[in-house]
């Protein structure tokens, strides 16, 4: 009985292990942006949408995932859930993108080198990196974290205080304007 006890625990040892190292292997989606042409890739699937805009509000999907929702050609609301994720990659052109209050710090959203957003508001902790380039972003919290990694770019940023921003680049905010206390 012992001996078989000790193998069933081995087994589920060697089968968790497992089953941890396909989940670390399933790549964050990808939200790509041309024009008012969204495609977003997800788990190996690749699906188009045409918006009206080129905006996106992130939302959260449940307890651990991530949505998109934007205004299509009719200007009907949509809104795609990607699962239970906490990584998104954006790439492209995109006006502007809005991250809620709801995203804690366990959500990481990476802003590719070969993007440049007008506008990014933030309104909770999600974990941005910016490798592309911002135009303007709101540090609407003082909780907001972002962090200009590599080339990336921010032209102007607007929060409280410089607390918020972390850079590996000594030229990654061009402008910080202060929004009081």
């Amino acid at each position: 009985m012992r001996k078989f006890m000790s193998m069933l625990l081995a087994a589920t040892m060697v089968l968790s292990m497992g089953l941890t190292s396909v989940a670390a292997k399933v790549k964050a989606p990808i939200l790509r942006v041309d024009d008012e042409h969204l495609t977003i890739i997800s788990e190996g699937k690749k699906t188009d949408y045409e918006m009206k805009e080129s905006e996106i509000f992130l939302k959260k999907n449940g307890e651990k995932g991530i949505a998109v929702q934007f205004r299509d050609k009719k200007n009907v609301k949509k809104k795609i859930a990607l699962g239970e994720v906490r990584s998104l990659t954006i790439e492209g052109e995109l006006d502007r993108l809005v991250l809620p209050s709801t995203f804690d710090q366990n959500y990481k959203i990476t802003i590719h080198e070969d993007a440049e957003i007008e506008r990014l508001d933030t309104n909770g902790k999600a974990r941005i990196y910016v490798e592309g380039e911002v135009e303007k972003a709101y540090l609407n919290t003082p909780h907001a974290y972002i962090k200009i990694v590599e080339d990336g770019e921010i032209e102007k940023v607007y929060a409280k205080d410089r607390k918020s921003i972390n850079s590996e680049s000594s030229s990654g905010v061009k402008e910080f304007r202060s929004t009081g206390s």
